[in-house]
């Protein structure tokens, strides 16, 4: 909170990226988990087709891959709040449909005497091969944008102490 103090916005630019965290099963193809979300992203009204949606494997989890999606809000527009809901529920249910495992925590339970196991098949786990290998090119998404900032503000500094100030 802001009390006998001057608060300066200088935010010009009406488009808010969201995110959004998925956790991802450790045997899923995540290449392809990041399609699926990306091309969901696209087609949820509101949000913005340039820059274009991205998705980031961001950390390995005790039982999943953490990825997180973006997408870019024109809040001049649209709602921010109910766009990334909405972004949310879709991703959320695309991912399903494709049948990605996208677990709850657990955890494994070790037990040291053998006879209180409980019979059961073995666990086999396979690692998905990757079907490409990741973009990880410089993201020039933004370019154009702040070129075009760049050159509307060429003459207005707000950084500058004598620019215009609210009280």
């Amino acid at each position: 909170m802001v009390f006998r103090s001057v608060s300066l916005n200088y935010t010009r630019n009406p488009s808010r990226r969201f995110e959004i965290d998925v956790g991802i099963g450790v045997n899923e193809d995540l290449l392809l988990a990041q399609e699926i979300g990306c091309a969901e992203l696209a087609g949820v009204d509101g949000v913005m087709a340039e820059p274009p949606p991205r998705a980031l494997i961001v950390a390995l989890g005790d039982s999943n891959v953490q990825m997180r999606f973006h997408g870019w809000v024109d809040q001049r527009a649209h709602d921010f709040g109910q766009v990334r809901s909405e972004a949310i529920r879709r991703v959320k249910l695309a991912l399903e449909a494709a049948g990605m495992d996208m677990p709850e925590p657990i955890y494994r339970v070790q037990l040291r005497d053998e006879s209180a196991r409980i019979p059961g098949p073995p666990l086999h786990h396979t690692a998905v091969a990757a079907t490409a290998e990741a973009d990880t090119r410089i993201n020039t998404d933004l370019s154009t944008q702040i070129d075009r900032e760049q050159e509307e503000s060429a003459n207005h500094d707000l950084l500058d102490p004598a620019a215009p100030r609210e009280l």
